[in-house]
């Protein structure tokens, strides 16, 4: 064993993991936990009030072994991000891995990234690959990693390197970070990954490295029903709006062309859903930080126009909808690209 092995051997990784009603899939992602080659860390299971017996059966894992914790979520709001912070307070760990119900980590997950992080890092990130029953069975990246162009601009461009599962996380950084925002009902990911790129936090990437993350397609992950519903369009302007305010406050203002793209999608959602009150209320804030031009706030009015009489089934419509969209658009490669491999 080299002396980074010994070094490293001393620190503890907290695995932080909600469940909610996923009784189905426990026993899979406890199995793949307890098989982990490195053996100092704590897997932390905060309870989001299950009606089905997944705590019963996260309990006789418990009992074969101590590592094993339950919490219940004991305040408000409910979710997945108020349960993960729970588990980051309650935990003793010096890093974190965020892992949710459905996933599963390969053996060596835990010893890949501890021997990979420097002390220098607040958190590295590592590739991990899509499946739906067994492992491996979709043959497809999460996504790959991009030299050209920065972690940064590709969150903007909804075409992000990893979500929260990804990186192993510096326990005192992700504090630092703010951690999860609790009152998001969507883009949660998204939102932590602005606070950690956009204020510096320094991390690396290990693509170099085997995929050490297997994370489970499957069909409520792809659709995008209720996508547009009143709350999800607010978490998203809510995001949108902490990544201008950051930006600004961090001197980074060369990136507000990138924030457009997001910003678009949003505000021409909301029309298109008929969420009206939401819309207007939203491209007023946009008006007023002038992150469009007036010529782009003209588009996206006529747009509002074109929902609002019910002119969208009309040809010359279609066409000026589809020409705007194409502008704001940008390609994202997640979970498109196959895993070579194998």
């Amino acid at each position: 064993m080299n002396e980074k092995n010994v070094i490293q051997k001393n620190r503890k990784v907290a695995i932080i993991t909600p469940n909610f009603n996923r009784a189905k899939y426990i026993s899979e992602t406890a199995e793949s936990v307890l098989q982990q080659t490195y053996d100092n860390w704590e897997w932390i299971i905060v309870d989001d009030g299950s009606t089905d017996n997944s705590i019963e059966i996260i309990k006789g894992f418990i009992e074969k072994d101590q590592r094993v914790k339950l919490l219940l979520r004991d305040r408000e709001p409910k979710g997945a991000c108020t349960c993960r912070n729970i588990g980051v307070d309650n935990c003793s760990g010096d890093y974190l891995i965020f892992l949710d119900t459905d996933d599963l980590l390969e053996t060596f997950c835990v010893e890949q990234r501890l021997n990979a992080i420097t002390d220098d890092l607040d958190f590295a990130i590592f590739p991990s690959v899509m499946f739906r029953h067994k492992k491996f069975d979709l043959n497809t990246w999460w996504n790959i990693d991009k030299l050209e162009i920065s972690e940064l601009e590709r969150q903007f461009n909804h075409d992000a390197i990893c979500q929260g599962t990804g990186p192993l996380f510096k326990k005192q950084a992700f504090i630092e970070m703010g951690k999860w925002n609790e009152h998001l009902s969507i883009w949660q990911d998204i939102d932590l990954f602005f606070n950690a790129y956009i204020r510096d936090f320094k991390y690396k990437k290990f693509f170099n490295l085997p995929p050490d993350l297997n994370i489970r397609l499957y069909e409520s992950s792809i659709s995008r029903s209720g996508y547009y519903r009143p709350d999800k369009i607010e978490s998203r302007v809510a995001v949108i709006k902490n990544a201008h305010n950051l930006l600004i406050s961090n001197n980074k203002q060369e990136y507000l062309k990138n924030l457009k793209y997001m910003a678009y999608e949003v505000v021409s959602g909301s029309f298109a859903s008929k969420n009206f009150t939401i819309g207007n209320q939203y491209l007023k804030w946009l008006k007023e930080v002038k992150l469009f031009s007036n010529f782009e706030l003209i588009s996206i009015k006529i747009i509002k126009n074109i929902y609002k009489l019910r002119l969208s089934r009309f040809y010359f419509s279609k066409l000026f909808l589809k020409m705007i969209n194409k502008r704001y658009g940008k390609e994202s490669t997640i979970s498109v690209i196959k895993y070579k491999d194998l």
